[in-house]
């Protein structure tokens, strides 16, 4: 279709769906009071990059793109810059007559770097005005528009920025500094029209927004292609894993929204989804079809176009698509601009009040109270989506602290550490810190929620570790057959935790406990839930043997000690702790435990014996690239339920499964058609963590089945365990080698 034809008859997409699955089973549309339905889109203008050279080049990492417009005055398109140039993230400025860009001459490692530009909308007066990525551009109260910028971008192909600055367009060279509290990925980022609000990655795959009035970070989801609504709500999407819905953050909500089925998408993936200057407005590329396995991004393609979606004034759906360009070239990164756009505002009383399938409530944290002291506090991490920030001890700079993952370790239900035999290592390492400070002070205190996922650990397993190995380990807490057993380091035991341990009490699988563990030479004490359990006075040797370590989640440094069972919760002081302190990190975790104990009491197992009938191709690492995970999505027939019962009644069920870990391929994972299995589910809605993985599609399409997630560790069921062992004997890979941009 001809793209003025395509603007003057407002060609329009099937309505949206929504249910709970919302990327699969349709739903009646709902009409949207608020807004003409009938009425063809405002006066707009679209730009993009277009690559001349590659079309598989969905990031635009070479310098090979033109620079495009859109404008429905005229309904065609026209070239701004003629390039091919690397023309990174264009977006308007306010009143749609600039765009603002960035550029790079070149990538890679000690390659120059990016540099943000602008030109007008007829492609005259370009000039370069500032070092460093263009992320946004609004206007103030008292009219002047300012370009928000990520600065400290040390690889132009790793979007990431150590700060954000603003500038104003009248006076490029008066900076003002907005955020660098953490870095945040901002090849999406974007801000709210009263700028308070900044979405982003803080950084990638850790979606949130940031709020620039006061400094505070709110994670929201793990996803990519963060966006956040132009006017005052502070309403953001987090794009999900398999790039085909946006999750938006409505108050203490998290509601999916469908925007793969625009005009000729069929189901297949959209990408570079960006808030227009419209809160009901937005733009986005698809469909993807290059390729064999269900996620085709990397393979971008000629079919790629530009979109645009209208919401309707509940955000519950996109009621309405136009497809902008249509011709066999590849079109990414588009930005909108809307004709009085900046004038129109969310109706969040609607919004709100708007029940939307497949909606669920934001987890909640443990709140200010907790910890209840932070003097002395060395590693603070409540679970995956609490903000998980803190000053540590002897420094001026809060810190936020992640973890990585090796082997089969993800996160459970919950967001806490979930470990499979695999571990987690702490981002930014903790270990250098945590020795040092024990050494100085000849104290220790831990506190966490542990579950045992079994009765008994033969040999051994490490449910944390303070190590090089096992020949040289400051502090371990283990699983040692069905006992709690904590080891530790003391000018006694010299070279390592073996001589100096105490038995804490007996494993109880599946019942999450609180520990805190707590030693001022020569006493170590021991509160479980909250009772003291146990109490040691050894020795009188202090911990001047403490060297530099790892500090481990699940298993040992350098292998061998793998443990099963799940984690949160976790707290590192360089003192000990009053029976006070512990008594009030205990009532400040006790409604999370209660939490988690009625969850497990609710939650019932489903046993099932099925027969595969079809699966997608299991992608290849470089295919889910930035990715280092990824579910895949098999189609089974159940032949016998063993435990549970299965949802409606039916026989024919999905199973979304791990088949890449951390980086490495789960074996086991190709299975045969007609290949019978036992397996181990759970209901998907019971596993929100999973939302801003790397997901397939539905193995068979337009079937709506029911969707489980195979909750048994990979290896135990599957025919093999990923090489953890290996991983941890050379230890997680640097950042710097992984490309940090959004999926």
């Amino acid at each position: 279709m001809a793209l003025a034809a395509a603007v003057a008859t407002g060609w329009l997409g099937i309505a949206a769906c929504g249910d709970t699955s919302p990327d699969t089973a349709p739903t009646e549309a709902v009409e949207a009071p608020s807004l003409d339905t009938s009425a063809p889109i405002p006066p707009h203008r679209v730009v993009w990059a277009r690559s001349i050279d590659d079309p598989r080049d969905t990031w635009l990492n070479r310098p090979g793109g033109r620079l495009m417009g859109f404008d429905s005055e005229t309904g065609t398109e026209h070239v701004l810059l003629e390039g091919p140039e690397r023309f990174i993230r264009p977006l308007f400025t306010p009143d749609g007559d600039w765009v603002v860009f960035s550029t790079s001459p070149e990538v890679g490692p000690g390659a120059p770097g990016v540099v943000v530009e602008r030109v007008r909308w007829d492609g005259s007066g370009r000039e370069v005005i500032a070092q460093g990525m263009a992320i946004d551009s609004r206007r103030d109260d008292a009219g002047e528009t300012w370009i928000y910028i990520g600065r400290e971008i040390g690889d132009p192909n790793n979007y990431t920025a150590q700060r954000i600055e603003r500038l104003p367009w009248s006076d490029p060279e008066r900076v003002e500094r907005v955020w660098d509290r953490l870095p945040v990925t901002v090849d999406n980022a974007q801000v709210s029209g009263d700028g308070r609000w900044m979405s982003g990655g803080f950084p990638w795959p850790e979606a949130g927004r940031a709020d620039l009035h006061n400094g505070e970070f709110e994670p929201v989801e793990q996803g990519c292609w963060t966006s956040m609504a132009p006017d005052d709500s502070g309403v953001m999407w987090v794009f999900d894993g398999r790039h085909r819905n946006v999750r938006l953050r409505l108050g203490d909500e998290i509601r999916p929204v469908r925007i793969n089925d625009g005009p000729g998408v069929d189901g297949f993936e959209v990408y570079h989804p960006r808030w227009s200057n419209h809160p009901h407005y937005f733009a986005c590329t698809g469909p993807y079809l290059e390729g064999e396995t269900d996620i085709r991004i990397t393979g971008g393609g000629t079919a790629v176009g530009i979109m645009i979606g209208r919401f309707n004034a509940e955000l519950t759906t996109v009621e309405r698509w136009w497809r902008i360009t249509d011709e066999p070239v590849a079109d990414f990164y588009p930005d909108l601009w809307i004709a009085g756009g900046g004038d129109e505002s969310l109706d969040m009383e609607l919004v709100l009040a708007a029940e939307s399938a497949g909606a669920r409530r934001i987890t909640p944290t443990l709140g200010e109270q907790w910890p209840p002291s932070r003097e002395g506090l060395q590693l603070l991490w409540e679970h995956a989506r609490a903000g998980n920030e803190w000053t540590p001890a002897g420094q001026s700079e809060p810190l936020r602290q992640q973890f990585e993952g090796l082997g089969n370790a993800v996160l459970g239900s919950d967001y806490q550490l979930q470990l499979w035999g695999g571990a987690f290592t702490p981002a930014p390492a903790a270990g250098e810190r945590i020795a040092a400070s024990a050494r100085a002070s000849n104290q220790f205190s831990w506190s966490g929620i542990v579950t045992a996922a079994e009765a008994k650990a033969d040999p051994p397993g490490r449910v944390m570790s303070l190590s090089n190995g096992e020949d040289e380990r400051n502090f371990s807490l283990d699983q040692d057959g069905d006992r709690w057993v904590v080891r530790w380091r003391t000018m006694w035991s010299r070279d390592s935790a073996r001589d100096t341990e105490v038995d804490i009490g007996p494993v109880e699988p599946g019942r999450p406990i609180h520990m805190v563990i707590s030693y001022h030479q020569p006493e170590l004490r021991v509160w479980i839930d909250g009772e003291l359990e146990s109490y040691r006075r050894g020795r009188n040797h202090d911990l001047g043997n403490w060297t530099p370590q790892e500090w481990i989640i699940g298993n040992e440094w350098g292998g061998g000690a793998p443990w099963h069972g799940r984690i949160e919760a976790l707290l590192w002081y360089d003192r000990a702790l009053t029976s006070e302190e512990a008594g009030a990190i205990h009532t400040a975790v006790a409604p999370r435990l209660q939490q988690l104990q009625s969850r497990r009491d609710s939650d019932q197992p489903l046993r099932v014996r099925a027969r595969l009938q079809a699966a997608n191709p299991v992608p290849e690492l470089a295919d889910i690239h930035p990715y280092r995970s990824h579910l895949e999505v098999f189609s089974w027939q159940v032949e016998e339920v063993l435990e549970g019962e299965l949802e409606n009644g039916g026989s024919d069920i999905e199973v979304l499964q791990w088949v890449i870990l951390n980086g490495d391929t789960v074996p086991g994972s190709e299975i045969d058609i007609g290949e019978a299995r036992l397996l181990q589910l759970a209901p998907l809605d019971r596993h929100p963590q999973l939302e801003g993985a790397s997901q397939g599609a539905p193995a068979v399409e337009r079937l709506h089945l029911p969707v489980y997630y195979r909750v048994e560790p990979p290896g135990d069921g599957w025919q093999g365990v990923p090489p953890v062992d290996a991983r941890l004997a050379r230890g997680p890979e640097s950042p710097a080698t992984v490309r940090n941009d959004p999926p």
